[in-house]
């Protein structure tokens, strides 16, 4: 065994640490989104019986996000200390979450409520931003996957947790039990930051990772334009715009209105909930896959949303929150088809300069504004037909006739019609991890090199791929064409 391999055996005490910190880190992020959407919705509507006033409540926040997301990314980028980039921005942001969740049910006004919230949901733009950059720097993107598996492990346990006490807890007819899994889930927040400040550590090579991020200077319009002339970015770009707007329009009342339509107490909102996560897994990826590898990439993004119509918009006729769990079955096999199918194919819209932060904002930014604005429209239009719930469901069924349309307009060559396997993605994955093979990976032995705490070459490596795989097949397509075009010419 070479001393390079026997190298890698050593346990690395300060990755070991952190890799416990960011583990801890990320019971913070479940515990926010186990309270946040149903058990919060819930919350503000005990407080006020707008839809307006509840979705401004609810999204309040990120009509700062789209802003926050970029800049906070920037700035993270560009900053540094005795404990690194992004580890104050975590533990920070983390703690003043717990405060403020921990705070909610005890908000002596609908105006208080939503003050906490603001603060809440700013916080949690700085932790999304921060949390996803931090893995690469501090363990290494040869490792980035093995750690995502170890602090998955430990979000599943953390929403367990907060899921059966509000089904051991709650009584939908008495606020006063509502404080249980809020008060839960903001120890969680305020433990889980006090370990990040105090553990997670960057490896010492994601210094000139820093060093170069400090320096970038490429301009956000240069960007823009760079990423809107690749093949199809417009057509693409729309489509994800009116996907994200018909969710927009329905995630912030969906709770409202199965409690009001569907007469579905918090208690059964979290097992459907459940069920329909395992029916996405169980009988969405395996059957989406097939038929992704059956049907041509183009049919399924045409279809797949003139599909998600009917199923949603048959929500509008549902009384019981069972019934949306059995369309939600029927659904998921289509929505995993289209990810499959042109999943691919948005990685085109990937941004391509500023360190990881930065670019990671600008990605969430304009998909959180538009989610916002359709949220207000759907607010709105129920308060004007007198609080009937039911009527958020046009914005998704809307969005899926306006999606099919668009996507007449995609063009995709001949050579990639069709999903054919999975091993061009897995060899992918290989490469982003790409190491030599007399140096194995170990998640806490080893060294982390400049380059492989670079988390901005998983959007290089992605784009890359998309070039290789899909583009290659257009500039052929298009060579070929030209070709004919020269010949008729001559003739």
């Amino acid at each position: 065994m070479t001393d390079e391999a026997l190298e890698t055996q050593e346990i690395d005490a300060k990755r070991l640490r952190s890799l416990v910190g960011l583990t801890a880190g990320q019971l913070g992020p479940r515990a926010y989104a186990a309270i946040n959407g149903l058990l919060l919705t819930l919350l503000v509507g005990s407080h006020q019986k707008s839809a307006l006033g509840v979705t401004f409540a609810i999204t309040s926040g990120r009509l700062l996000n789209w802003i926050t997301y970029p800049l906070i990314g920037r700035l993270s980028d560009k900053g540094g200390g005795k404990i690194g980039r992004r580890a104050p921005y975590m533990g920070i942001s983390l703690i003043v979450m717990g405060i403020c969740v921990a705070l909610f049910p005890s908000a002596p006004s609908y105006w208080a409520l939503v003050g906490l919230i603001v603060i809440v949901r700013q916080a949690n733009a700085v932790l999304t931003i921060t949390g996803v950059a931090v893995v690469p720097e501090t363990v290494g993107r040869s490792r980035w996957i093995k750690t995502i598996g170890v602090m998955v492990i430990g979000a599943v346990m953390v929403s367990v947790a907060i899921k059966g006490t509000v089904l051991e807890t709650w009584d939908q007819s008495k606020v006063s039990t509502w404080s249980a899994p809020f008060h839960l889930a903001g120890l969680m927040m305020a433990v889980a930051g006090l370990l990040v400040l105090f553990t997670v550590r960057e490896a010492s090579a994601a210094l000139e990772v820093a060093k170069r991020d400090k320096k970038e200077s490429k301009h956000l319009k240069d960007d823009i334009k760079v990423i809107f002339k690749q093949p199809g970015a417009s057509v693409l770009a729309a489509g994800a715009f009116i996907f994200w707007a018909g969710i927009g329009g329905t995630i912030s009342l969906s709770a409202l209105f199965y409690e009001n339509e569907c007469h579905a107490s918090a208690s059964a909102q979290t097992v459907a909930g459940v069920l329909g996560g395992l029916a996405a897994v169980f009988i969405g990826i395996p059957i989406g896959y097939w038929i992704a590898k059956r049907v041509n990439r183009r049919t399924i993004a045409i279809l797949a949303p003139l599909g998600g119509t009917v199923l949603l918009g048959s929500q509008f006729f549902i009384t019981s929150i069972w019934q949306s769990v059995g369309l939600s079955a029927i659904g998921a096999p289509l929505l995993m088809a289209y990810l499959i199918a042109v999943g691919p194919l948005m990685a085109r819209l990937l941004p391509s300069s500023g360190g990881l932060g930065e670019r990671f904002g600008v990605l969430l930014s304009p998909f959180t504004f538009v989610s916002v604005v359709s949220g207000f429209m759907a607010s709105v239009l129920v308060d004007h037909m007198n609080h009937q719930y039911k009527w958020i469901w046009l914005f998704p069924a809307v969005a899926g006739i306006l999606q099919f349309l668009v996507m007449f307009r995609l063009r995709i060559p001949e050579a990639n019609t069709k999903v054919k396997s999975l091993k061009s993605v897995r060899s992918a994955i290989k490469s982003f991890r790409s190491r030599s093979k007399d140096t194995p990976v170990t998640l806490i032995g080893g060294t982390v090199t400049a380059e492989d705490a670079d988390g901005t070459l998983l959007f290089d490596h992605i784009r890359n791929w998309v070039s290789n795989n899909l583009d290659k097949s257009i500039n052929e397509e298009n060579s070929e064409h030209e070709t004919e075009i020269i010949d008729e010419t001559k003739n």
